[in-house]
């Protein structure tokens, strides 16, 4: 890996800190020719889908409520039991807020039991890109709960949650945190801390007008900086010139 890094004519990451993982291992110091490409999203699957002949009252989401949005596998590196906690809370106080949770896997059979009887929590199992792009018309929070010993980074979430103009709210610190609050797309909450997760959900519900303008915020930055299409056309520039050279 030494060997690699010192020897290679360019590093690329898709984040400062992957970046530095190269520069690190190589002893070297970042230079013109190591840049960051963010993984950025493709949006054009999911927008370019007809909906309006569909039904989707089978998901059980009712777009008047403010609706708070978990995409993910069901396995270890996320915590939802704080998000439930957090749930049964929100219920008796507030009931404009609901909560989805989209995926399968491990963990689903134990967050189904905590969370049964509440109903501002629904389970939708998988779901296409036609019930994607319906449940992102009619969500305005994306949720990125991860635990506490999860790795930091930047996973696709993030890109694919300011793609569908939602605002985030997220447990993850390092990268993603700096990125959530430079460009002031959400809130990031301690993992494991109900208290705090409701705290900052008040934050950003606290009124719809400022919901809107964060969500018409979180989707100009997608446009701007993490749009697939602008991304690789970078990347395709950058390559150029480095063979060039």
């Amino acid at each position: 890996t030494r060997y690699i890094f010192q020897n290679c004519y360019s590093i690329t990451g898709v984040s400062d800190g992957y970046l530095n993982f190269g520069l690190n291992y190589g002893y070297r110091s970042r230079s013109i020719n190591d840049r960051v490409f963010p993984l950025g999203y493709d949006d054009t699957g999911v927008n370019n889908i007809e909906i309006e002949n569909i039904d989707f009252s089978h998901l059980n989401i009712d777009p008047n409520r403010i609706n708070v949005w978990f995409v993910g596998t069901f396995g270890q590196s996320y915590d939802l039991l704080t998000v439930i906690d957090a749930a049964r809370e929100i219920e008796k106080v507030d009931p404009e807020i609901s909560f989805i949770l989209t995926g399968d896997g491990e963990q689903m059979g134990k967050w189904k039991e905590a969370a049964h009887g509440l109903k501002n929590i629904v389970f939708t199992g998988w779901v296409g890109r036609a019930e994607l792009k319906y449940i992102s018309l009619n969500t305005h929070i994306g949720l990125m709960a991860y635990a506490k010993n999860a790795p930091p980074g930047l996973p696709n979430e993030i890109y694919e949650y300011m793609a569908f103009g939602l605002t985030i709210l997220s447990s993850l610190q390092g990268e993603a945190k700096d990125l959530i609050e430079t460009n002031g797309i959400g809130l990031v909450y301690e993992p494991l801390n109900s208290d705090d997760f409701l705290k900052k959900l008040k934050e950003i519900t606290k009124n719809k007008k400022s919901l809107v303008d964060l969500k018409k915020n979180s989707r100009k930055v997608f446009e701007q900086k993490f749009n697939s299409s602008i991304i690789y056309n970078d990347l395709v520039y950058f390559l150029q010139n480095i063979a060039t050279k």
